[in-house]
């Protein structure tokens, strides 16, 4: 396969996962009550706009396409694993019981329960880049970066985002 080639089909693939994951969160979360990620939670999504231009990282550097590639791709299916039950009960009452479950559960139990899951995929990434056979020569290597990314951002953003349901008035 041709560089340029190489490069259309990880744009491609960008640019369709990042269409997913936009077009779900907006049907999820139209009034971003549902979104973990604090940037956009706080900015808007016109903010999330900026993502758009994700897919044209491989055309700059091939090797940041790669890391970004796990993350989009787990993003966007993260958003249609959940997309049939936000969209069935609508965001005021799915937010309305996440609310409830972060004052009635335990904290701590939430904190440890995303962290494990991001560290658990961030491990996956490890495993990824220590089984590359040449490293960083390896494009899974660099895919494997991208899973640790993942999982330690979105492990974080939803610890952030319990804890900021658990400090709101019940």
């Amino acid at each position: 396969m041709s560089d340029l080639a190489f490069k259309s089909l990880l744009a491609t693939t960008l640019a369709i996962a990042w269409t997913i994951e936009f077009v779900t969160g907006r049907l999820m979360s139209p009034k971003l009550r549902l979104i973990a990620n604090p940037a956009i939670a706080a900015f808007g999504w016109r903010f999330a706009l900026l993502g758009a231009a994700v897919p044209f990282l491989p055309f700059y550097n091939p090797v940041f396409g790669m890391v970004m590639l796990g993350p989009s791709l787990l993003v966007a299916a993260n958003n249609l694993d959940r997309l049939w039950f936000a969209r069935s009960i609508g965001e005021t009452r799915l937010t309305a019981l996440l609310d409830e479950a972060a004052h009635a559960g335990r904290l701590g139990l939430a904190v440890t329960s995303f962290l494990g899951s991001g560290l658990l995929v961030a491990f996956s990434g490890v495993a990824l880049m220590f089984l590359s056979s040449q490293g960083q020569f390896d494009w899974s290597y660099w895919f494997g970066l991208g899973l640790i990314c993942y999982g330690i951002a979105t492990g974080l953003m939803r610890i952030v985002f319990v804890v900021r349901l658990h400090r709101r008035p019940a």
